[in-house]
Order: structure tokens, then sequence, then C-alpha cells
């Protein structure tokens, strides 16, 4: 989910999802790999991962690995947040910046939200995942003091949108851009 905001409005809002799969198949002490995108027909990538198998060289130290089962859990990732939360904090650090004293104009500011989840398995009984949620706030604001200009970027980044601070990055944008002042 990301949400952009221009001259105290939404200018851009998206919400877009991808998926993919990857094969890693070992015939002969060959190896092939294939990818897709299109989770629909999993007999296709399989065909293409052994005939990729079939052109490659073989290598005898190929091997499915067969290790330790008990993987490092990973931290829970966070919460997706819902679309409009996303539009509200990029709403919200856009009003703060604005807010700020010598505040000329906001030239970026944006919010953005995402999830990924990674699977991993094999023939040998390893079965391992990762999931990971990350969230990002962003602005750029231009400083105006007599006839000088600066613009300053500052962003905050965690795993849920709780643990962003709007006032604190506008407010080191705005640092940033009158550092360069006098």
């Amino acid at each position: 989910i990301t949400a952009s905001v221009f001259g105290g409005e939404i200018d851009e809002f998206m919400r877009t999802s991808s998926q993919g799969a990857g094969l890693r198949v070992i015939k002969d002490n060959k190896a092939g790999f294939a990818y897709t995108v299109l989770l629909d027909d999993a007999s296709e990538v399989a065909k293409l991962a052994v005939s990729n198998a079939g052109i490659a060289d073989a290598d005898e130290n190929f091997n499915i690995y067969a290790g330790e089962m008990d993987y490092a859990k990973s931290p829970a990732a966070g919460d997706m947040p819902d679309s409009s939360d996303v539009v509200n904090i990029a709403m919200e650090l856009y009003d703060y910046s604005m807010g700020i004293q010598h505040a000329h104009n906001v030239q970026m500011c944006a919010a953005e939200a995402e999830q990924s989840q990674i699977v991993i398995a094999n023939t040998n009984g390893i079965l391992a995942q990762h999931s990971r949620s990350d969230v990002v706030v962003a602005v750029d604001v231009v400083a105006r003091r007599d006839d000088w200009t600066e613009s300053g970027f500052s962003f905050d980044v965690g795993k849920e949108l709780r643990e962003l601070d709007v006032r604190s990055t506008a407010e080191d944008a705005m640092r940033r851009a009158l550092e360069y002042y006098g």
C-alpha cells in the first residue's frame, strides 16, 4: 500500500500484490531451476526445472539439504494496516510538515506499508518460513527564510504504523533544510 500527498491532497494511491514460486530440482547430479509468478500450473514449472537440469553440467556435489530441522524463528511480522490508515499517516505527515516554522512547501510526502512471506520446503523434510512487514513515511520539506530556499529530506521505518514518529520525521526534514541557511 502506498499513499503520496501533494498540495494537501492524495496525489497517488496504490495497492498492489505479487506472488511467485521457484523450484530447484536435482536429476542425475544436475541442478535445474524454474520460477513463475503464475501459480495456476505448478506442473509447468516442474517440467521446466527438469528440462533445465537436463542441459546443465553435472556436479556430484549437488544435494538436497537435510540439516537441522529447527530454524531460528523470526519475529512475528506486524499487522498489515488498512489502506485508510496509510493514507491518514501520509496526510498527518504533510499537515505537520506544513505547520513547521519556515515551511514553504512539501515536495514529496508518502507513506508505504508492505508484507512478505517466504516458505522453503524440500523432500528431506525441511519446512521453514519467514514473514516480514515494513512501514515507512518520508517527506521532503522546502524551507524559506527571506530570499533563501532549501529542501530537506527525512524518513522513518518500522514494522507497524504506530511505531512511526511523524513529528520527528517532519522536524528532522526541516532541520536538514535549515542546516544550509546562512
